[in-house]
């Protein structure tokens, strides 16, 4: 995405990189040279298992404060990045 062709967009975005492309060719190979990147949305029907099993106790429950789990959200891949340099520059 570039500034340059778009009005009003901000020249950040939050988004994870969850892959990444070798490079092909005889400079770039073997190395990463794009990145895979995605949004992450919460899920808006998720369960909270705020309840656990106590390991003593085979009929007892503790509440507990639990961590997200990385079930509890989406992940769309939009976008491929790369730096859009070439070798020269």
């Amino acid at each position: 995405i570039k500034p340059d062709y778009t009005i009003g967009l901000n020249d950040e975005i939050d988004c994870l990189i969850v892959g990444g492309y070798f490079g092909t060719g005889r400079l770039r190979a073997g190395m990463l040279s794009h990145f895979l990147c995605c949004a992450v949305v919460k899920q808006a029907n998720t369960t909270n298992n705020s309840e656990q099993k106590n390991p003593d106790d085979e009929n007892a429950t503790t509440s507990t404060q639990c961590k997200p789990d990385v079930h509890d959200y989406l992940y769309y891949t939009f976008c491929k990045i790369g730096s859009g340099y070439t070798h020269k520059e």
